[in-house]
């Protein structure tokens, strides 16, 4: 819908992401954002990564807002980091034999969310 390409920053976020490496599904995330004015902004939120949590700053945007094909309210955010992967023991690697080392320690994150507005059901 042509809301959710953009890159920003959000300041006043928590936030838990909760992995079961057993059963990924199972695995949770609960995010807090204080939203501000301003399209961009930063979130900053724990991650946790095979028993290892470090603090993650992604620099986020907000994309816009607009009415789908159903009536919905919709806002469009992105949101994205560079990791290194070793800042959460993922140090596994395999040298090649033409030089180098098969995996980078780079890691990308990249998100591109759609929220709907939900409306409070009213009383009677």
């Amino acid at each position: 819908m042509m809301f959710t390409t953009v890159r920003g920053r959000l300041a006043d976020v928590t936030g838990t992401v909760t992995l079961d490496g057993d059963a990924p599904a199972r695995s949770a995330v609960d995010v807090t954002i204080q939203a501000r004015a301003g399209d961009a902004f930063k979130v900053v939120g724990d991650l946790t990564v095979r028993g290892v949590t470090r603090e993650v700053v992604l620099d986020a945007r907000f994309e816009g807002t607009g009415t789908d094909p159903w009536g919905n309210t919709r806002s469009g955010f992105s949101a994205g980091a560079v990791l290194d992967r070793r800042d959460f023991g993922l140090t596994w690697n395999q040298a090649l034999e033409a030089g180098g080392v098969l995996v980078g320690h780079e890691v990308k994150i990249e998100l591109q969310v759609q929220a709907v507005l939900a409306l409070e059901p009213a009383l009677v």
